[in-house]
């Protein structure tokens, strides 16, 4: 529309007075993202990049938005400092496994729990490839957990069914071939120089 209306500032208003305030950054999180699929996502820029004379109130519209983002950054900080912190003090695969098979067991997330473990069944044991493969689903994992200051991702997007995984997989083992390469001819170099002084 050619202008805004004035009660725009009370809807990120009302977000950030629900977002705030509780104490649990799960709850909080799952509050904002539950805005955000509900319209707010595709709103945001649109609001942002409003001609602030065109109202009296869109300065403080602006101020509310900035309060939203600045409110999903320190969250998105946090997040990042619980993993830090699970990363410190879990570093057992079978206490971690147990851990995580009791959050789903009995829930509607078992069966596709199920389903992951069972994928992972099937990469094959190449001693190059199958470093690899974890390390993709790694990184996979934790863009799709940290995603967007910790908004939850599209999930309708499949863009994923359009990448050439093995393509993926041959360079990343060609860059861990480069890399094991570097790392002899780094070590070579250092007995070479050790070996000099004794000639």
């Amino acid at each position: 529309s050619s202008g805004i209306n004035a009660e725009w500032p009370l809807r990120p208003g009302f977000v950030n007075a629900l977002t705030t305030y509780p104490g649990e950054l799960d709850f909080r999180m799952h509050l904002r993202n539950e805005f955000m699929n509900c319209g707010l996502r595709e709103v945001l820029p649109k609001l942002t990049g409003l001609d602030e004379s065109l109202h009296d109130s869109a300065d403080e519209l602006l101020i509310q938005i900035t309060v939203l983002e600045q409110n999903r950054d320190d969250d998105h900080q946090e997040l990042r400092t619980k993993l830090e912190d699970i990363q410190h003090n879990f570093d057992d695969a079978t206490d971690i496994f147990q851990i995580v098979y009791n959050q789903a067991k009995h829930t509607k997330v078992e069966k596709e729990f199920l389903s992951i473990l069972q994928h992972l069944l099937l990469i094959r044991d190449d001693p190059e490839a199958k470093p690899q493969y974890y390390r993709l689903i790694d990184n996979v994992i934790s863009q799709i957990v940290l995603y967007k200051n910790g908004l939850d991702p599209d999930f309708k997007c499949k863009q994923l069914g359009d990448v050439n995984i093995d393509n993926v997989i041959d360079q990343l083992i060609d860059m861990q071939r480069l890399k094991d390469l570097e790392k002899k001819k780094e070590k070579s170099t250092d007995c070479d120089s050790a070996l000099i002084p004794l000639l």
